[in-house]
């Protein structure tokens, strides 16, 4: 799918028995080769990471794009010895413990490639926790808490309150990015499609819509996001819309309609809609606005 080289699964590491009912087998692949089965998931953290590490020396001085993911922290999670104990928090720490094991290394190939002030480096997750877990994955020492945590927020993985859908972003380019900068500005890992074109002074597709926006005076320099809405979708419906402080959710016609103040109740514990009538039906009428510009395009 327009990469020129490829180390992975073609799917999440679960998709064996006994969490998922199939034949078909899990297998690791080189490109289009499958090379390993079954898979050794205990190192598979470190293999991606060398496997990063190798593309980097071998891409010298010339421009690369480098999309790592992690299997881990998706269940079933695993780790190698090298790692197991190494954290206060179990196994699911040990796996964390691999992961910024991993970023640490591959920031170390940048800075024995020449390359680190050359390269904007972002690590982030796709989605929350997985804390609503379906009886078929607590099999075979998966246990609940292996799912994470989304801390304080309200809800996990497959949700559209914010323990599903926020998650951490950090940003990395040495003499580009000021160092130990927090920001809470709205953005989202849409925006990282149009802000690498800006970096590498590319020309995007004209012939859709593209969602996101360039973020990088946001990282440079702080300055306020160009984002002034968010909409949360659950696969195809639309169950919320936030501006900058304000987030309307409402799942479907007959759910309850929840307003939060995102700055002082991050949590989303208390529904205000009652309070704030101008404010709901300010934000209803852009979920319905923006639900119809989708349904037309």
């Amino acid at each position: 799918r327009g990469f020129d080289s490829w180390f992975g699964l073609p799917y999440s590491n679960d998709m064996i028995k006994p969490w998922v009912q199939t034949d078909k087998p899990l297998q690791l692949f080189r490109d289009t080769e499958p090379i390993e089965h079954p898979v050794n998931q205990d190192t598979l953290t470190e293999r991606y990471t060398e496997e990063a590490v190798s593309f980097i020396k071998e891409s010298g001085d010339s421009p690369f794009f480098l999309y790592l993911a992690h299997s881990m922290p998706h269940l079933p999670i695993r780790t190698s010895d090298r790692f197991r104990g190494t954290s206060r928090s179990g196994l699911y720490g040990d796996v964390i413990e691999t992961i910024d094991w991993s970023t640490g290394r591959i920031r170390e190939a940048l800075r024995e490639a020449g390359v680190e002030e050359d390269t904007l480096l972002i690590f982030t997750s796709d989605n929350g926790p997985w804390l609503n877990l379906p009886d078929r994955m607590l099999q075979d020492g998966n246990m609940h808490w292996h799912g994470g945590s989304p801390g304080p927020l309200r809800g996990s993985k497959a949700t559209t309150y914010e323990g599903g859908m926020r998650v951490p972003m950090i940003a990395c380019w040495p003499g580009h990015i000021p160092k130990g900068v927090r920001s809470d500005e709205l953005a989202s890992t849409m925006d990282f499609f149009p802000t690498i074109l800006d970096v590498t002074n590319s020309e995007g597709p004209t012939d859709r819509t593209i969602d996101g926006k360039n973020i990088l005076p946001l990282l440079e320099t702080g300055e306020r996001s160009p984002n002034d809405w968010f909409y949360y979708f659950r696969g195809k419906q639309l169950h919320a819309v936030r501006d900058k402080t304000w987030k309307l959710r409402q799942e479907n016609a007959d759910a309850p309609v929840e307003l939060y103040h995102l700055g002082r109740d991050p949590r989303e514990m208390y529904n205000v809609a009652t309070d704030h009538p101008e404010i709901v039906s300010r934000l209803m009428q852009r979920m319905q606005d923006f639900r119809l510009s989708v349904t037309k395009s």
